[in-house]
């Protein structure tokens, strides 16, 4: 049994279609249009939905898509049963992604045949995402929770350490000490750091920050130097050579300069982080104009991925081999990096060879010709745009006088 909600002007259709389904064991409630289905789905909480076409108020199409815009409703099973036969119309129904399209006369074992495929594909898909949803809590609890933990062990055993010998403590102990509960506050702050901007990626506000914030900019390199300088303090500690080989000529592209650089920093770090004992490791950042944009190669030569994890590094807390290799972070970098690159228009992919190194690709559109002339009409009156400025907190920074 489930709970149907039947959308119907036709009072006579609306009796005809509740005795089919009612007979078949199902609970069934009566909307004779789209307003008025609209203000029963939350009050019914239906399993499926079956819509006419034509009715007052509001038709079906324009109630379809209600429906499919509130994210509660979404994956409600919905079906058009409408005496409204051209293909045209039917194209349409489909077009707009209904489940099925039914055209009047239907035989009552037609009309339940279908609404039993849809109720059991819905319910099996609901248990699959019951499943995953699953297994993403107990991700987030063993990850988030190991990373939580960790660096606050080192930073409150070291400043109870501190607390407790202080008189006794030789230097080299004390800036030992020190250096672990700054790496452990950055530990901290990368995470924090991290899901913030998954949830502004995923609620928009990202896509308003960079709205707001992007200009048309020309020298990349000068914001590349900069995100290798932040970390070569890292990368000596590793043993990682970081090189630069970016040309200064580049088109321009519309810029959110912080994002673009907080997308690079994670892809640098990752190859730092990953990079192999007993070589002559490197992270090299590229780039090179293509006709429609600006790809850039961030390559190492670490330990690689296996294809089979290749298509999944960006998405969330995905981390390929997190025991054997030791990693750190909750495995949000990548999907960071992806989704502020998308913010600028464009993509990335990556390819690696296990044991052999990693390359992430991205591209950066080129500006269009109305970009860069409302960027020549801010210059003309008088709007001075600086070089980019990278603080350790903040990243870089665009100021105007």
């Amino acid at each position: 049994m489930a709970r149907i909600l039947v959308v119907e002007d036709n009072p006579v259709m609306a009796d005809a279609i509740r005795d089919v389904l009612q007979f078949a064991g199902h609970e069934v409630t009566i909307a004779p249009d789209g307003r008025a289905g609209l203000e029963a789905i939350p009050k019914v909480t239906p399993e499926l939905i079956i819509s006419d076409v034509m009715m007052p108020r509001m038709d079906g199409f324009q109630f379809y898509q209600h429906v499919r815009a509130n994210p509660a409703w979404v994956f409600i099973p919905f079906i058009f049963l409408t005496a409204r036969g051209q293909e045209e119309d039917i194209m349409l129904g489909k077009r707009l992604g209904a489940d099925d399209y039914l055209v009047k006369p239907c035989e009552a074992e037609e009309l339940l045949a279908v609404v039993d495929s849809k109720l059991v594909r819905a319910r099996a898909l609901s248990r699959a995402a019951g499943l995953e949803m699953d297994k993403i809590k107990r991700t987030i609890t063993q990850v988030i929770g190991h990373e939580l933990r960790t660096p606050l062990t080192w930073i409150s055993g070291y400043a109870e350490l501190l607390l407790g010998e202080l008189e006794n403590i030789s230097p080299e102990e004390l800036h030992r000490s020190l250096e672990s509960i700054k790496a452990g506050s950055e530990r901290l702050a990368r995470l924090v750091e991290d899901a913030v901007l998954v949830v502004s990626l995923d609620s928009g506000q990202a896509k308003e920050d960079f709205d707001l914030t992007a200009k048309v900019e020309a020298n990349l390199s000068l914001y590349v130097e900069q995100v290798l300088d932040r970390l070569r303090p890292q990368a000596k500690e590793r043993r990682v050579r970081l090189e630069m080989r970016v040309p200064e000529d580049l088109p321009p592209v519309l810029l959110a300069a912080r994002f673009f650089s907080e997308a690079l920093i994670r892809l640098v770090d990752n190859g730092i982080k990953f990079a192999r004992q007993g070589v002559d490791s490197y992270v090299i950042v590229s780039a090179q104009d293509k006709p429609d944009e600006i790809e850039f190669i961030v390559s190492d030569n670490g330990v690689g991925i296996p294809a089979s994890e290749l298509e999944r590094i960006f998405e969330p807390l995905v981390q390929v081999r997190r025991a054997e290799m030791e990693q750190q972070g909750v495995g949000l970098g990548l999907t960071v990096a992806r989704g502020l690159i998308q913010l600028h228009g464009g993509r990335m992919w990556a390819e690696s060879r296990l044991g052999e190194g990693t390359d992430i690709h991205f591209t950066l559109p080129h500006a269009s010709p109305d970009e860069i002339a409302r960027a020549a009409r801010q210059s003309e009156i008088g709007l001075n745009i600086e070089g980019p400025h990278l603080s350790p907190s903040q990243g870089v920074t665009i100021q105007a006088d």
